[in-house]
């Protein structure tokens, strides 16, 4: 199970007792009563390094968080939803092969991009392929804060 935690944030629980309009909840930070509308199912664990959150059963907030902060602690730091790409700034120097030739040729021609861990080419494979296919414009939306990489993507 998730819980609000503190700061507006979820950490996970075990459920101790159910009462009427609330659980008792076991956290890492110690027992608590929640509200049951603020509980939220935990996805499990074989599915915590999901490409595409999409997969997950349990769609929610605190499901999306675990699922990006586990493929970022294993260097993965793409992630899909759906046709949107996540990307978590490493703030650290990822190595060369990251961005390398050898990894636009791994993406580049690729029929199912599904089959292959989401990467900023990967998008960028689908738009060529979508305007060679359709004879029609495409646009890639990149967002972020300042700082967070969009630059560096770029090669």
């Amino acid at each position: 199970m998730h819980v609000p935690g503190p700061n507006s944030s979820w950490i996970n629980a075990i459920v101790v007792d159910i009462l009427e309009d609330s659980v008792r909840v076991d956290t890492r930070d110690g027992a608590q009563v929640v509200k049951k509308d603020d509980i939220k199912l935990q996805n499990p664990e074989s599915l915590l390094m999901a490409s595409n959150v999409i997969h997950l059963p349990h769609l929610h907030e605190p499901g999306v968080l675990d699922t990006i902060v586990q493929r970022y602690t294993h260097d993965n730091i793409y992630t899909l939803s759906g046709s949107i790409l996540i990307a978590v700034n490493p703030y650290k120097t990822l190595s060369e092969h990251y961005y390398s030739n050898e990894c636009i040729d791994k993406y580049h021609g690729q029929d199912n991009l599904a089959e292959i861990d989401p990467h900023v080419y990967s998008i960028a494979e689908q738009a060529y392929r979508s305007l060679r296919r359709d004879q029609k414009s495409q646009s890639i939306l990149v967002s972020g804060e300042s700082g967070a990489g969009k630059t560096g993507t770029k090669r």
